[in-house]
């Protein structure tokens, strides 16, 4: 008796076997598609919302004059550049924008760079993410730093806010 003989059955349930398991990898990236982030829109004065609230982007650009803890000049490698982005929120005090916000710089490239870089900023003074700082005339608005560091060559032309947990997100483009 020959192996294709043998194994008939095998290669006759295989068949159905295999367009079950490719059916269910379309259904699955189907489903991982529409959970992708999507960015969403930002009004005529900056604004994007978010969940309940809404977020702009104030100023981005090279972090001026960093210190280390002894209040001299803090130096950081030669590549890299150390970048502040701040932003405006408006939102209630339990609002998930306030309290899961994530903030990165998106690069020319399409690259994300994360906030608080450790290994850059370890021993600098007043470089560590500011997150939702209360304004004093209103029980609504916030303002948030958040420091990154850039490789010198990268050229930041946007900012990301996401929320944890959330299929959307503001894409803050840089002025």
């Amino acid at each position: 008796m020959g192996w294709w003989r043998r194994n008939r059955w095998g290669l006759i349930g295989l068949l159905p076997a295999l367009l079950v398991v490719g059916g269910l990898s379309v259904e699955r990236l189907e489903i991982l598609r529409e959970r992708e982030p999507t960015a969403v829109a930002r009004d005529a004065q900056g604004w994007s919302t978010v969940e309940d609230g809404r977020v702009r982007l104030v100023s981005l650009g090279p972090a001026p004059d960093l210190m280390d803890f002894a209040g001299e000049a803090y130096e950081v490698d030669p590549h890299v550049v150390i970048w502040v982005a701040r932003l405006e929120l408006d939102a209630p005090p339990d609002s998930a924008v306030i309290r899961t916000c994530r903030v990165a710089i998106e690069d020319d490239r399409q690259r994300l760079f994360s906030a608080d870089p450790t290994d850059e900023l370890d021993g600098s003074e007043g470089t560590r993410t500011e997150h939702c700082r209360p304004a004093e005339d209103s029980e609504s608005r916030y303002f948030s730093s958040s420091f990154f560091a850039l490789p010198r060559d990268a050229k930041p032309v946007a900012v990301r806010v996401t929320i944890d947990g959330r299929a959307a997100f503001a894409r803050l483009p840089v002025p």
